[in-house]
């Protein structure tokens, strides 16, 4: 029974190791954007992982290696048997298969790793788990002072959309997940791209040589999107996470936004863009 410990705490050692050591190479190697930066990030198997997780997961796996080397020099005798040693290291493995059931579930890794996944890009969620609120909205003063850049160099001033509804998305070429749901942005656009009372803005803070880099790249071909850069989003504005799209109203309100990827070509956010652009302007 001894040898047994033994050889599954040797194996869930490895195995920490094996991840710990897979993780830091992936992020060394593959990792975007700058290290003082949080939006470093590096995908695997569809899963993008960013600098925060990557730390985040780091606090776990190295405790649980030191805590596995120990606890097997326990079992050998060659080590003070603590209990406090052995119920950490409990806790910590118990935390790293939860996390491993519950990544294998919502992204479907077994599918990916078998070969039987349909595809590898994750669906985004219907729109139809979102609140919109009630219209029409009691505005409020609001000035957008800023501009954005499309990708001819044309300025827009985004006070001049006054009057209109506004699908405000705020992106990035490293972000996986603004990727996940550009098809869905795209479906949306095709049926707004005509209508003087709506217009779609897909805003990043990059410089616009690295855009044109992505929209050259195998990923970013296809997508006939209102692609625009900006120097600096206003505050309003300033993402939660990746994506983050707002919902502005004709008389410059924002009246509603969300963090995350959705399907945004929805029944449901045609209605409510549809409603919205049909409000007053004062």
């Amino acid at each position: 029974m001894k040898r047994v410990a033994i050889a599954v705490q040797a194996v869930l050692t490895l195995v920490s190791l094996g991840l710990a050591g897979t993780l830091w190479f992936l992020m060394l190697t593959q990792g975007d954007d700058s290290w003082f930066n949080w939006r470093r990030s590096f995908s695997v198997l569809g899963l993008y992982v960013d600098l925060y997780a990557f730390l985040l997961l780091n606090c776990v796996l190295v405790p649980v290696v030191v805590l596995s080397v120990w606890r097997v020099l326990q079992l050998l005798g060659r080590a003070a048997d603590r209990e406090g040693v052995r119920w950490s290291n409990r806790v910590l493995l118990s935390m790293i298969f939860g996390c491993l059931v519950v990544i294998t579930l919502r992204w479907q890794l077994w599918e990916e790793l078998t070969g039987g996944g349909a595809a590898s890009t994750p669906t985004p969620p219907s729109d139809e788990r979102l609140e919109y609120p009630a219209l029409p909205i009691v505005p409020e003063e609001a000035v957008f002072a800023w501009e954005v850049t499309d990708a001819q160099g044309k300025v827009v001033n985004v006070a001049d959309l006054k009057g209109k509804a506004v699908f405000l998305n705020i992106w990035a070429t490293w972000c996986g997940f603004c990727k996940y749901e550009f098809p869905n942005i795209q479906r949306l656009y095709e049926a707004y791209k005509d209508d003087p009372k709506v217009v779609l803005l897909l805003v990043t803070e990059e410089d616009a040589e690295t855009v044109a880099k992505w929209r050259a790249s195998e990923e970013g071909k296809g997508h006939d999107l209102p692609f625009y850069t900006t120097a600096k989003i206003p505050k309003r504005f300033e993402p939660r996470g990746y994506p983050t799209t707002f919902f502005i109203a004709p008389n410059g309100e924002t009246v509603f936004d969300h963090s995350g990827f959705m399907a945004w070509d929805g029944e449901k956010t045609k209605a409510f863009l549809k409603t919205l652009s049909e409000q007053p302007a004062e």
